[in-house]
């Protein structure tokens, strides 16, 4: 009988592990759904004005690699097929 008892401990032991890892799990997931609906919230409210995003520009080196109109200077490539077409 006592048997029986260990037995039935390491199964609820083993099961409140199990549930800790779930519940772990569903906070995360809760945190991040939280976090989803209040920018939901705050793009739907009436005074959300959208920001104007600003693009990145082209890179100092980019623009100063050749001259002007040729842009980048690319290795020689693939020969010709055929020699006398080029």
């Amino acid at each position: 009988m006592a048997e029986l008892n260990l037995q039935h401990l390491q199964k609820v032991l083993s099961d409140a592990t199990r549930n800790e890892n779930l519940v772990r799990e569903i906070r995360r997931a809760h945190g991040k759904v939280q976090t989803a609906l209040n920018e939901l919230a705050e793009l739907l409210d009436p005074a959300y004005a959208p920001t104007e995003r600003k693009k990145p520009g082209r890179k100092a080196s980019a623009a100063e690699g050749g001259e002007a109109g040729e842009g980048r200077r690319r290795g020689p490539g693939r020969p010709p097929k055929n020699a006398t077409n080029a």
